[in-house]
């Protein structure tokens, strides 16, 4: 029994080291290319949520949901204020009390003075909505919103003296020095994310 050899029950400590480096190595790899891409990857979260939001007036009109006690006469939207710059970082959900196919937001048009304001949403992670475009060419001014009037829902884009003619809305978000993702929403209520 001399000439058998030992049967090997572990590793050597070089083996060890070795794979110890490969993961060292890798995690190194993976960490700084998570750095570089972070704002990449808020971008997409942020559009993600905007067109989650325009989704959920859709359906908030679809099913005739009520705003306090009655279904609004003018569905439900999201609107888009723009400052001089064209960079702002919130926007709102609304309930159109008053059927102007627009957000009132100077006073309170619900019956019962409510505000038509659901939910104010700001955009997180130093991102901007860079610009909101609408097709064929339209003046926007200070503001955009998509609005869905039930029960279809009937879709209304842009400012209201505009909104029956517009055929699509373009919503460009951008994080400063960095990339630029557009959020389109056309008249048949199709959303999506470039």
């Amino acid at each position: 029994m001399t000439g058998k050899l030992k049967k090997r029950l572990g590793f050597t400590l070089i083996e060890i080291l070795l794979v110890i480096a490969i993961i060292f190595i890798f995690s190194t790899y993976i960490m700084i290319n998570y750095k570089k891409n972070q704002p990449t990857y808020a971008l997409l979260g942020v559009a993600q949520k905007i067109s989650f939001n325009l989704r959920r007036a859709q359906n908030m009109a679809m099913s005739s949901k009520e705003f306090h006690g009655k279904v609004p006469q003018g569905g439900y939207g999201v609107y888009f204020p723009i400052t001089p710059l064209n960079e702002v970082g919130t926007y709102i959900i609304f309930a159109d009390c008053d059927g102007s196919k627009d957000y009132n937001t100077s006073g309170l048009p619900c019956e019962g003075n409510f505000s038509e304001k659901l939910e104010e949403i700001t955009l997180e992670g130093g991102i901007n909505i860079r610009s909101i475009l609408c097709s064929p060419a339209c003046s926007l001014n200070d503001r955009g919103y998509v609005v869905f009037i039930p029960p279809d829902p009937t879709i209304i884009i842009g400012p209201a003296n505009v909104g029956e003619n517009v055929i699509d809305i373009d919503i460009t978000l951008s994080v400063e020095g960095g990339p630029v993702r557009t959020i389109t929403v056309n008249k048949v209520g199709k959303i999506d994310i470039e």
